[in-house]
């Protein structure tokens, strides 16, 4: 499905799929550097993910090298409290962005909610892409 978004500024791997085992952020994040020393990369994750961020493998690892672009969703307030703490911990807190709340209200979409409404014979037109509704479809996804 994310090769469907991709364009001319979006490129799409398929390494972790490739890889045939357990992935994590960190081994991808060091792989992609590797290979591309001339490209900044950054992982992005929603709010909800920070409160287990800290059990990922190599966390610090992740923020001290790469920026973290954390995403607002919708209740999860929580999470931005303990990005907090997780600045504390860390060498360089500069790599945290929290995207701001006014400027890019929070999300209400998750890959949960898409497939339960699918489920439920529900309409998931706002919840994604046309091209991704479309393969969806096509594919007899989530059912």
């Amino acid at each position: 499905m994310t090769k469907c978004l991709e364009n001319g500024r979006v490129r799409v791997s398929d390494l972790e799929i490739r890889k045939k085992t357990n992935s994590y952020t960190i081994d991808t994040l060091r792989f992609l550097t590797k290979n591309r020393p001339k490209d900044n990369f950054c992982w992005i994750i929603g709010t909800d993910q920070i409160e287990n961020f800290t059990k990922w493998k190599k966390w610090q690892e992740i923020i001290n090298n790469f920026q973290l672009i954390v995403v607002p969703r919708t209740d999860f307030k929580k999470g931005e409290l303990e990005l907090i703490n997780i600045a504390k911990q860390i060498a360089v807190p500069k790599n945290i962005v929290l995207i701001d709340r006014k400027r890019f209200p929070p999300i209400y979409v998750s890959s949960a909610l898409t497939r339960k409404r699918i489920k439920e014979k529900k309409s998931i037109a706002n919840l994604v892409p046309k091209k991704i509704e479309k393969y969806i479809i096509e594919h007899s996804l989530y059912k």
